[in-house]
Protein backbone atom coordinates (compact mmCIF):
# COMPACT_ATOMS: atom_id res chain seq x y z
CA UNK A 1 0.00 0.00 0.00
CA UNK A 2 0.90 3.19 -0.20
CA UNK A 3 3.10 5.06 2.88
CA UNK A 4 0.13 7.22 3.92
CA UNK A 5 -1.92 4.32 3.68
CA UNK A 6 0.42 1.75 5.12
CA UNK A 7 0.87 3.95 8.21
CA UNK A 8 -3.00 4.51 8.93
CA UNK A 9 -3.06 0.51 8.55
CA UNK A 10 0.25 0.08 11.42
CA UNK A 11 -1.94 2.33 13.50
CA UNK A 12 -5.27 0.81 13.26
CA UNK A 13 -3.16 -2.57 14.45
CA UNK A 14 -2.20 -0.56 17.58
CA UNK A 15 -6.08 -0.28 18.35
CA UNK A 16 -7.96 -2.57 20.52
CA UNK A 17 -10.46 -3.24 17.46
CA UNK A 18 -8.27 -5.42 15.37
CA UNK A 19 -10.90 -7.59 14.64
CA UNK A 20 -12.58 -4.78 12.52
CA UNK A 21 -9.68 -3.82 11.08
CA UNK A 22 -8.94 -7.47 9.93
CA UNK A 23 -12.73 -7.21 8.37
CA UNK A 24 -11.92 -4.04 5.97
CA UNK A 25 -10.17 -3.44 2.89
CA UNK A 26 -6.77 -3.16 4.21
CA UNK A 27 -6.75 -6.31 5.96
CA UNK A 28 -7.82 -7.61 3.38
CA UNK A 29 -5.01 -6.15 1.20
CA UNK A 30 -3.10 -7.57 3.88
CA UNK A 31 -4.25 -11.30 3.44
CA UNK A 32 -3.40 -11.17 -0.39
CA UNK A 33 -0.35 -9.96 0.12
CA UNK A 34 0.74 -12.10 2.26
CA UNK A 35 -0.27 -15.53 -0.06
CA UNK A 36 1.91 -13.76 -2.74
CA UNK A 37 4.58 -13.45 -0.85
CA UNK A 38 4.73 -17.45 0.31
CA UNK A 39 4.24 -18.49 -3.35
CA UNK A 40 6.96 -16.08 -4.87
CA UNK A 41 8.97 -17.22 -1.69
CA UNK A 42 8.83 -21.27 -2.50
CA UNK A 43 9.35 -20.17 -6.04
CA UNK A 44 12.75 -18.57 -5.54
CA UNK A 45 13.57 -21.44 -3.15
CA UNK A 46 13.26 -23.60 -5.71
CA UNK A 47 15.00 -21.21 -8.69
CA UNK A 48 18.05 -21.34 -5.82
CA UNK A 49 18.37 -25.02 -5.39
CA UNK A 50 18.65 -25.63 -9.16
CA UNK A 51 20.84 -23.08 -9.51
CA UNK A 52 23.00 -24.20 -6.87
CA UNK A 53 22.61 -27.96 -8.24
CA UNK A 54 23.53 -26.77 -12.16
CA UNK A 55 26.83 -25.07 -10.26
CA UNK A 56 27.43 -28.06 -8.41
CA UNK A 57 27.35 -29.81 -11.60
CA UNK A 58 29.30 -27.53 -13.54
CA UNK A 59 32.25 -28.25 -11.20
CA UNK A 60 32.06 -31.77 -10.24
CA UNK A 61 31.88 -32.25 -14.31
CA UNK A 62 35.14 -30.35 -14.60
CA UNK A 63 36.92 -31.74 -11.57
CA UNK A 64 36.14 -35.33 -13.05
CA UNK A 65 37.87 -33.60 -16.10
CA UNK A 66 40.78 -32.31 -14.72
CA UNK A 67 41.63 -33.94 -11.82
CA UNK A 68 41.24 -33.22 -8.13
CA UNK A 69 42.23 -30.51 -5.52
CA UNK A 70 42.56 -27.75 -8.60
CA UNK A 71 41.77 -24.45 -6.52
CA UNK A 72 40.23 -21.32 -8.17
CA UNK A 73 36.50 -23.33 -7.79
CA UNK A 74 33.81 -21.32 -5.54
CA UNK A 75 34.37 -24.84 -3.70
CA UNK A 76 37.75 -24.62 -2.88
CA UNK A 77 37.83 -20.65 -2.06
CA UNK A 78 40.51 -20.25 0.27
CA UNK A 79 41.09 -17.89 3.34
CA UNK A 80 43.17 -14.73 2.90
CA UNK A 81 44.46 -12.15 4.53
CA UNK A 82 43.35 -8.59 3.34
CA UNK A 83 45.21 -5.35 4.35
CA UNK A 84 44.17 -4.23 7.73
CA UNK A 85 41.59 -6.76 8.16
CA UNK A 86 40.30 -10.01 9.42
CA UNK A 87 40.40 -13.51 7.35
CA UNK A 88 37.44 -13.04 4.32
CA UNK A 89 36.33 -15.80 1.77
CA UNK A 90 37.35 -14.87 -1.83
CA UNK A 91 34.70 -15.83 -3.90
CA UNK A 92 35.87 -16.34 -7.78
CA UNK A 93 33.48 -16.12 -11.15
CA UNK A 94 31.63 -19.29 -10.95
CA UNK A 95 32.35 -20.37 -14.28
CA UNK A 96 29.58 -20.23 -17.06
CA UNK A 97 27.68 -17.95 -15.04
CA UNK A 98 24.65 -19.38 -13.35
CA UNK A 99 21.79 -18.16 -11.00
CA UNK A 100 22.90 -16.19 -8.21
CA UNK A 101 26.67 -16.25 -9.66
CA UNK A 102 29.26 -13.93 -7.93
CA UNK A 103 31.95 -12.36 -10.21
CA UNK A 104 34.55 -10.58 -8.68
CA UNK A 105 36.71 -8.32 -11.10
CA UNK A 106 40.19 -9.51 -11.81
CA UNK A 107 42.95 -6.89 -11.41
CA UNK A 108 44.50 -5.56 -13.75
CA UNK A 109 48.10 -7.62 -12.73
CA UNK A 110 45.31 -10.70 -12.77
CA UNK A 111 44.74 -10.07 -16.32
CA UNK A 112 48.28 -9.14 -17.62
CA UNK A 113 49.22 -12.60 -15.86
CA UNK A 114 46.11 -14.37 -17.52
CA UNK A 115 46.91 -13.28 -20.73
CA UNK A 116 50.13 -14.10 -20.84
CA UNK A 117 49.32 -17.93 -19.44
CA UNK A 118 46.91 -18.08 -22.82
CA UNK A 119 49.77 -16.89 -24.90
CA UNK A 120 51.75 -19.73 -23.29
CA UNK A 121 48.95 -22.59 -23.88
CA UNK A 122 49.08 -21.47 -27.71
CA UNK A 123 52.75 -22.65 -28.19
CA UNK A 124 54.24 -23.77 -25.03
CA UNK A 125 57.18 -25.10 -26.95
CA UNK A 126 57.97 -21.53 -27.30
CA UNK A 127 60.73 -20.58 -24.67
CA UNK A 128 60.36 -16.59 -24.86
CA UNK A 129 56.58 -17.08 -24.43
CA UNK A 130 57.62 -19.03 -20.86
CA UNK A 131 60.40 -15.63 -20.47
CA UNK A 132 57.46 -13.31 -20.90
CA UNK A 133 55.10 -15.07 -18.38
CA UNK A 134 57.77 -15.09 -15.87
CA UNK A 135 58.50 -11.34 -16.43
CA UNK A 136 55.39 -10.54 -15.99
CA UNK A 137 55.66 -11.99 -12.72
CA UNK A 138 59.15 -10.44 -11.96
CA UNK A 139 57.32 -7.24 -12.28
CA UNK A 140 54.55 -7.58 -10.54
CA UNK A 141 57.31 -8.81 -7.49
CA UNK A 142 55.51 -12.19 -7.62
CA UNK A 143 59.09 -13.53 -7.33
CA UNK A 144 58.36 -17.62 -6.07
CA UNK A 145 55.62 -18.06 -9.53
CA UNK A 146 58.16 -16.29 -11.41
CA UNK A 147 60.95 -18.51 -10.79
CA UNK A 148 58.93 -21.79 -10.85
CA UNK A 149 56.96 -21.06 -14.40
CA UNK A 150 60.75 -20.86 -15.43
CA UNK A 151 61.57 -24.31 -14.45
CA UNK A 152 57.73 -25.23 -15.61
CA UNK A 153 59.44 -24.01 -19.02
CA UNK A 154 62.52 -25.94 -19.31
CA UNK A 155 60.46 -28.90 -19.34
CA UNK A 156 58.00 -27.89 -22.15
CA UNK A 157 60.35 -25.76 -24.16
CA UNK A 158 62.34 -26.75 -27.47
CA UNK A 159 65.17 -25.22 -26.65
CA UNK A 160 65.91 -23.48 -22.66
CA UNK A 161 68.82 -21.58 -22.67
CA UNK A 162 67.22 -18.25 -21.82
CA UNK A 163 65.32 -20.09 -19.29
CA UNK A 164 68.29 -21.75 -18.02
CA UNK A 165 69.93 -18.39 -17.93
CA UNK A 166 67.39 -16.79 -16.21
CA UNK A 167 67.48 -19.51 -13.50
CA UNK A 168 71.21 -19.49 -13.05
CA UNK A 169 74.02 -21.78 -13.70
CA UNK A 170 73.73 -23.15 -10.45
CA UNK A 171 70.38 -24.76 -10.64
CA UNK A 172 69.86 -25.52 -13.55
CA UNK A 173 72.90 -27.03 -15.19
CA UNK A 174 73.33 -30.77 -14.70
CA UNK A 175 76.46 -32.77 -13.62
CA UNK A 176 78.31 -35.10 -16.37
CA UNK A 177 77.08 -38.23 -16.27
CA UNK A 178 80.42 -39.23 -15.17
CA UNK A 179 79.83 -37.37 -12.27
CA UNK A 180 76.41 -38.01 -11.82
CA UNK A 181 77.43 -41.35 -11.61
CA UNK A 182 80.24 -40.79 -9.47
CA UNK A 183 77.89 -39.11 -6.65
CA UNK A 184 75.90 -42.76 -5.60
CA UNK A 185 78.95 -43.68 -4.08
CA UNK A 186 80.26 -40.91 -2.31
CA UNK A 187 79.47 -40.56 1.46
CA UNK A 188 79.17 -36.71 2.12
CA UNK A 189 79.69 -35.99 5.65
CA UNK A 190 76.67 -34.62 8.01
CA UNK A 191 74.15 -36.79 6.34
CA UNK A 192 72.94 -38.03 10.03
CA UNK A 193 72.65 -34.50 11.37
CA UNK A 194 69.32 -33.63 10.75
CA UNK A 195 69.09 -31.43 13.57
CA UNK A 196 67.47 -27.96 11.98
CA UNK A 197 69.13 -25.21 14.07
CA UNK A 198 67.01 -22.15 15.33
CA UNK A 199 68.92 -19.37 15.73
CA UNK A 200 67.40 -18.14 18.81
CA UNK A 201 68.76 -15.74 21.51
CA UNK A 202 70.66 -18.63 23.07
CA UNK A 203 71.56 -20.44 19.69
CA UNK A 204 73.03 -16.56 18.53
CA UNK A 205 74.76 -15.92 22.06
CA UNK A 206 76.38 -19.80 21.33
CA UNK A 207 77.84 -19.44 18.09
CA UNK A 208 78.61 -15.49 18.78
CA UNK A 209 78.21 -12.77 16.14
CA UNK A 210 80.11 -9.70 15.51
CA UNK A 211 78.26 -7.00 14.03
CA UNK A 212 79.69 -4.30 11.54
CA UNK A 213 77.86 -1.44 10.02
CA UNK A 214 78.70 0.87 7.14
CA UNK A 215 78.53 4.39 6.91
CA UNK A 216 74.59 4.37 5.08
CA UNK A 217 72.14 1.88 3.86
CA UNK A 218 72.83 0.13 0.51
CA UNK A 219 70.75 0.89 -2.39
CA UNK A 220 67.63 -1.34 -2.17
CA UNK A 221 67.80 -4.80 -4.03
CA UNK A 222 65.65 -5.56 -6.87
CA UNK A 223 63.27 -7.51 -4.70
CA UNK A 224 62.23 -4.95 -2.37
CA UNK A 225 64.99 -5.53 0.34
CA UNK A 226 65.17 -2.09 1.72
CA UNK A 227 67.56 -1.64 5.27
CA UNK A 228 66.66 1.43 6.89
CA UNK A 229 70.52 2.30 7.50
CA UNK A 230 74.25 0.85 7.51
CA UNK A 231 73.58 0.36 11.33
CA UNK A 232 74.42 -3.86 11.93
CA UNK A 233 74.18 -4.93 8.71
CA UNK A 234 77.21 -7.23 8.58
CA UNK A 235 77.54 -9.98 10.50
CA UNK A 236 80.59 -12.51 11.45
CA UNK A 237 80.48 -15.53 13.38
CA UNK A 238 82.82 -16.21 15.95
CA UNK A 239 82.67 -19.68 16.05
CA UNK A 240 82.03 -22.04 12.98
CA UNK A 241 78.49 -22.56 11.21
CA UNK A 242 80.01 -25.28 9.39
CA UNK A 243 81.79 -28.08 11.15
CA UNK A 244 85.77 -27.71 10.64
CA UNK A 245 85.68 -31.23 9.22
CA UNK A 246 83.25 -30.92 6.90
CA UNK A 247 85.06 -28.17 5.25
CA UNK A 248 88.15 -30.44 4.76
CA UNK A 249 86.28 -32.92 3.24
CA UNK A 250 85.36 -30.33 0.89
CA UNK A 251 88.61 -29.37 -0.10
CA UNK A 252 89.19 -32.46 -0.42
CA UNK A 253 87.09 -33.21 -3.47
CA UNK A 254 88.27 -29.96 -5.16
CA UNK A 255 91.92 -30.86 -5.06
CA UNK A 256 90.54 -34.29 -6.32
CA UNK A 257 88.45 -32.45 -9.33
CA UNK A 258 91.23 -30.14 -9.97
CA UNK A 259 93.49 -32.88 -10.84
CA UNK A 260 91.80 -34.60 -13.08
CA UNK A 261 90.93 -31.28 -15.16
CA UNK A 262 94.60 -30.45 -15.21
CA UNK A 263 94.60 -34.44 -16.23
CA UNK A 264 92.15 -33.59 -19.44
CA UNK A 265 94.61 -30.67 -20.98
CA UNK A 266 95.86 -32.00 -24.48
CA UNK A 267 98.94 -29.75 -24.62
CA UNK A 268 101.66 -31.56 -21.71
CA UNK A 269 103.26 -28.16 -21.61
CA UNK A 270 100.74 -25.85 -20.83
CA UNK A 271 98.94 -28.02 -17.95
CA UNK A 272 95.94 -25.94 -16.24
CA UNK A 273 95.80 -23.16 -18.39
CA UNK A 274 92.83 -23.70 -20.27
CA UNK A 275 91.05 -25.69 -17.59
CA UNK A 276 90.49 -24.04 -13.43
CA UNK A 277 93.32 -22.00 -12.15
CA UNK A 278 94.02 -19.65 -14.70
CA UNK A 279 90.92 -16.73 -15.14
CA UNK A 280 90.90 -13.35 -14.25
CA UNK A 281 88.16 -13.96 -11.26
CA UNK A 282 89.16 -16.11 -8.38
CA UNK A 283 90.08 -20.01 -9.15
CA UNK A 284 86.42 -21.82 -8.84
CA UNK A 285 84.75 -25.32 -9.07
CA UNK A 286 81.10 -25.21 -9.31
CA UNK A 287 79.63 -27.75 -6.24
CA UNK A 288 78.29 -29.39 -9.49
CA UNK A 289 81.37 -30.72 -10.41
CA UNK A 290 82.55 -32.73 -7.76
CA UNK A 291 80.74 -35.70 -6.26
CA UNK A 292 78.20 -35.02 -3.89
CA UNK A 293 79.40 -31.66 -2.76
CA UNK A 294 76.10 -30.60 -3.86
CA UNK A 295 73.82 -32.74 -1.78
CA UNK A 296 76.01 -31.64 0.85
CA UNK A 297 75.75 -27.84 0.33
CA UNK A 298 71.85 -27.94 0.01
CA UNK A 299 71.97 -29.70 3.23
CA UNK A 300 73.68 -27.81 5.20
CA UNK A 301 71.49 -24.60 3.43
CA UNK A 302 68.13 -26.28 5.06
CA UNK A 303 69.82 -27.37 8.29
CA UNK A 304 71.63 -24.30 9.29
CA UNK A 305 72.34 -21.05 6.55
CA UNK A 306 69.21 -20.41 5.84
CA UNK A 307 67.51 -20.46 9.59
CA UNK A 308 70.84 -18.28 10.43
CA UNK A 309 70.03 -15.83 8.05
CA UNK A 310 67.14 -15.62 8.10
CA UNK A 311 67.43 -14.91 11.80
CA UNK A 312 70.00 -12.24 11.62
CA UNK A 313 67.76 -9.87 9.27
CA UNK A 314 64.04 -10.94 10.62
CA UNK A 315 62.64 -7.48 9.74
CA UNK A 316 63.35 -8.81 5.61
CA UNK A 317 63.17 -11.93 5.78
CA UNK A 318 59.68 -13.81 7.11
CA UNK A 319 61.20 -17.63 7.64
CA UNK A 320 63.87 -19.66 6.04
CA UNK A 321 62.03 -21.33 3.40
CA UNK A 322 61.66 -18.13 1.25
CA UNK A 323 65.57 -18.33 0.77
CA UNK A 324 67.24 -19.40 -2.47
CA UNK A 325 70.42 -19.73 -3.52
CA UNK A 326 71.02 -18.34 -6.51
CA UNK A 327 74.86 -19.18 -7.47
CA UNK A 328 77.68 -21.47 -5.27
CA UNK A 329 80.70 -22.39 -5.97
CA UNK A 330 84.38 -23.09 -3.90
CA UNK A 331 86.85 -19.94 -4.73
CA UNK A 332 90.33 -20.16 -3.99
CA UNK A 333 92.03 -16.69 -3.68
CA UNK A 334 96.06 -18.02 -4.15
CA UNK A 335 98.80 -15.55 -3.54
CA UNK A 336 100.65 -16.37 -6.35
CA UNK A 337 98.08 -16.33 -8.34
CA UNK A 338 94.88 -14.49 -7.85
CA UNK A 339 95.23 -13.09 -4.81
CA UNK A 340 92.17 -10.36 -4.29
CA UNK A 341 89.04 -9.15 -6.19
CA UNK A 342 88.00 -5.43 -6.98
CA UNK A 343 85.56 -3.77 -4.96
CA UNK A 344 81.81 -4.65 -6.52
CA UNK A 345 77.84 -5.05 -5.61
CA UNK A 346 76.09 -8.09 -5.89
CA UNK A 347 72.43 -8.10 -7.96
CA UNK A 348 70.90 -10.73 -4.91
CA UNK A 349 69.68 -9.82 -1.45
CA UNK A 350 71.91 -11.03 0.09
CA UNK A 351 75.59 -12.61 -0.18
CA UNK A 352 77.73 -14.82 2.24
CA UNK A 353 81.01 -16.48 2.65
CA UNK A 354 81.90 -19.46 3.96
CA UNK A 355 85.82 -19.58 5.17
CA UNK A 356 86.43 -23.11 4.24
CA UNK A 357 90.34 -23.41 5.68
CA UNK A 358 92.26 -22.29 8.89
CA UNK A 359 93.39 -18.91 9.14
CA UNK A 360 96.75 -20.01 9.53
CA UNK A 361 97.05 -21.17 6.40
CA UNK A 362 97.23 -17.70 4.74
CA UNK A 363 97.91 -14.01 5.64
CA UNK A 364 95.65 -11.28 4.31
CA UNK A 365 92.28 -12.21 2.68
CA UNK A 366 88.63 -11.33 4.14
CA UNK A 367 86.14 -9.30 3.00
CA UNK A 368 87.22 -5.89 2.40
CA UNK A 369 85.16 -3.53 2.32
CA UNK A 370 85.75 0.76 1.33
CA UNK A 371 84.12 1.86 4.68
CA UNK A 372 83.29 -0.29 8.11
CA UNK A 373 83.54 0.30 11.93
CA UNK A 374 82.89 -2.66 14.20
CA UNK A 375 81.11 -0.31 17.36
CA UNK A 376 79.41 2.93 17.11
CA UNK A 377 82.27 3.84 18.86
CA UNK A 378 84.76 3.73 16.18
CA UNK A 379 85.42 5.49 12.97
CA UNK A 380 84.80 4.50 9.65
CA UNK A 381 87.76 3.14 7.90
CA UNK A 382 88.63 0.62 5.32
CA UNK A 383 88.84 -2.66 6.51
CA UNK A 384 88.12 -6.59 5.49
CA UNK A 385 86.03 -8.79 8.04
CA UNK A 386 87.04 -12.88 8.45
CA UNK A 387 86.59 -15.82 10.09
CA UNK A 388 88.39 -18.89 10.96
CA UNK A 389 87.32 -22.13 9.69
CA UNK A 390 83.58 -22.67 9.13
CA UNK A 391 82.81 -19.45 10.07
CA UNK A 392 80.22 -17.17 7.71
CA UNK A 393 80.55 -13.37 7.45
CA UNK A 394 76.82 -11.89 6.11
CA UNK A 395 76.14 -8.77 4.29
CA UNK A 396 73.15 -7.29 1.88
CA UNK A 397 74.35 -8.34 -1.84
CA UNK A 398 73.83 -4.20 -2.89
CA UNK A 399 76.94 -3.43 0.15
CA UNK A 400 80.05 -2.44 -1.66
CA UNK A 401 82.65 -5.32 -1.44
CA UNK A 402 85.84 -7.23 -2.16
CA UNK A 403 87.60 -10.14 -1.68
CA UNK A 404 91.19 -8.58 0.16
CA UNK A 405 94.18 -9.64 -0.68
CA UNK A 406 96.00 -12.58 0.40
CA UNK A 407 99.57 -11.99 0.80
CA UNK A 408 100.48 -15.42 1.37
CA UNK A 409 99.25 -18.62 1.06
CA UNK A 410 95.96 -19.97 -0.01
CA UNK A 411 92.72 -18.95 1.35
CA UNK A 412 89.64 -21.31 0.13
CA UNK A 413 85.83 -20.03 0.54
CA UNK A 414 82.60 -21.06 -0.47
CA UNK A 415 80.54 -17.69 -1.68
CA UNK A 416 76.56 -17.82 -2.10
CA UNK A 417 74.35 -15.24 -3.50
CA UNK A 418 71.23 -15.50 -2.10
CA UNK A 419 67.56 -13.97 -3.48
CA UNK A 420 64.75 -13.83 -1.59
CA UNK A 421 61.70 -16.32 -3.26
CA UNK A 422 57.85 -14.82 -2.09
CA UNK A 423 55.00 -13.49 -3.27
CA UNK A 424 54.57 -10.06 -3.02
CA UNK A 425 50.52 -10.69 -3.04
CA UNK A 426 51.04 -13.22 -0.32
CA UNK A 427 49.01 -16.08 -2.30
CA UNK A 428 50.64 -19.51 -2.15
CA UNK A 429 53.88 -20.51 -3.78
CA UNK A 430 52.58 -22.20 -7.20
CA UNK A 431 49.46 -20.34 -8.09
CA UNK A 432 50.35 -19.97 -11.57
CA UNK A 433 51.33 -23.47 -12.01
CA UNK A 434 48.10 -24.43 -11.03
CA UNK A 435 46.80 -21.70 -13.53
CA UNK A 436 49.16 -23.57 -16.07
CA UNK A 437 47.60 -26.91 -15.42
CA UNK A 438 43.85 -25.52 -15.59
CA UNK A 439 44.69 -24.12 -18.95
CA UNK A 440 46.66 -27.84 -20.27
CA UNK A 441 50.11 -26.23 -20.99
CA UNK A 442 51.58 -28.56 -18.41
CA UNK A 443 50.44 -31.85 -16.60
CA UNK A 444 49.90 -33.12 -13.63
CA UNK A 445 53.26 -34.74 -13.54
CA UNK A 446 55.35 -31.62 -13.04
CA UNK A 447 56.42 -30.98 -9.47
CA UNK A 448 57.61 -28.17 -7.82
CA UNK A 449 60.99 -27.37 -7.70
CA UNK A 450 62.16 -26.29 -4.33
Amino acid sequence: PPPRALDRSLARSRTPNRKAWAAGPLGAMARSTTRVCAVALVAAAVLLECGAGLRLGTHVARGLRQGPQRPGWALHAKKTKKKGGSATKKKKAAIGGGFGAVKVEATPEEKAVAAAVKKVKADPTDEKRWLALASELGQQEEYADARQVLEAGLTKAADGDLLSSALGAMRRIPPSEEIEAAKADVAWPGQDDTEIWHFDAAKQAEVGFDRYSVPEAPRPCNRGTVHASGEDLIFASRSAVIPPEECDWVIEQMDKAAEKAWMQDKDPNNIGADAIYSRPFPDRLWMRDMPGVKAWFDHRLKTRLFPMLQSLYPHIIPKPNDLRCHDAFISRYDASRTASLEMHRDTTSFSFTIAMNRATDYEGGGTSLPMVRKNEDADFAPGAVKTDIGGVVSFPGQCWHGGNKVESGARYIIPLFIFLDYNKSGKDRGYVIDQLRDAGAIGDDFEMVF
